[in-house]
């Protein structure tokens, strides 16, 4: 279990290198969006692969702000601790169109994301991360689920 994790920790180590570059400054690709969708973050955490692991899709939102929170995925008996999460509130995200021409341009530092509403206080927990992007057409900016950008060349 501990080799696996540390594992996916490599890979997203890995794929952060290179990504990030030699430069002081992120440069991003042109993207696009899609619908996101993310896996629950205790089903992320999981021994077991295969397609019994579903895929849920989010609501495609963009919000203002997020805070960070360590959060605990797993409780102790099960070899728990606590993750790094974006918190989001449902309510303040706004609609925006996977039409909509964008630039991605900042990356958060949480490979999970909680997303609380009136209807779940204690909110939804998923293994995406959130970008910062901005909206072409109308300069707005905000952050959305990392899964929800598709970078083209």
């Amino acid at each position: 279990m501990k080799n696996r994790l540390l594992s996916i920790f490599s890979v997203f180590v890995l794929s952060f290198v290179l990504f990030c570059g030699g430069g002081t400054e992120t440069s991003f690709n042109s993207a696009e969006l899609q619908q996101p969708t993310a896996q629950a973050a205790n089903y992320a955490l999981s021994s077991k692969e295969g397609p019994d692991q579903p895929y849920f899709d989010l609501p495609v939102l963009l919000f203002p702000s997020y805070t960070e929170a360590l959060i605990r995925v797993k409780p102790d008996w099960r070899g728990g601790g606590k993750e790094d999460f974006c918190s989001i509130n449902k309510s303040e995200g706004s609609e925006i169109s996977l039409e909509s021409d964008i630039e991605v341009i900042g990356e958060a530092t949480c490979f999970y994301s909680i997303i609380k509403s009136e209807e779940k206080p204690a909110g939804d927990k998923y293994f995406t991360g959130l970008l910062k992007i901005r909206v072409i057409d109308t300069g707005q900016e905000g952050w959305i689920w990392a899964s929800a950008i598709k970078y083209v060349e």
